[in-house]
């Protein structure tokens, strides 16, 4: 009887050890490809923002020296009074409608171009 008993115990951590193994090898499978998918989705995701973002400093940074040029050469009242268009998901990601507001057209009728001014 104990030899029977014996000899079942050790079929059946035979068989729970394949099903072990099986699992495992399954398992470790599976993982490896959702990683994987997980960290592609991740790093493109995380890619595409920090294009964005670095677009937007960019781009604000080109707006804000014609703003705080016009203003240090007395064409404008207030730098930081920027033109940001509506508020629209393009413009939000793309900036589109952005603009320095200055006033171009009377710094170029009044022949003031090429006139520069010292700073005090």
């Amino acid at each position: 009887m104990e030899t029977s008993l014996k000899q079942k115990e050790e079929k059946l951590e035979k068989q729970i050890g394949l099903l072990r193994d099986e699992k495992t090898e399954i398992s470790t499978s599976e993982i490896c490809f959702k990683t994987t998918y997980r960290d592609l989705t991740l790093f493109s995701v995380m890619t595409s923002t920090l294009i964005i973002i670095a677009h937007a400093v960019a781009y604000m940074t080109h707006e804000y020296s014609h703003s705080f040029t016009a203003w240090a050469l007395g064409w404008m009242a207030n730098p930081l009074a920027l033109d940001y268009g509506p508020a629209t998901l393009s413009n939000i990601l793309f900036l589109r409608d952005v603009s320095d507001n200055v006033s171009y057209d009377q710094i170029f009728a009044g022949g003031q171009a090429c006139k520069l001014q010292p700073l005090p």
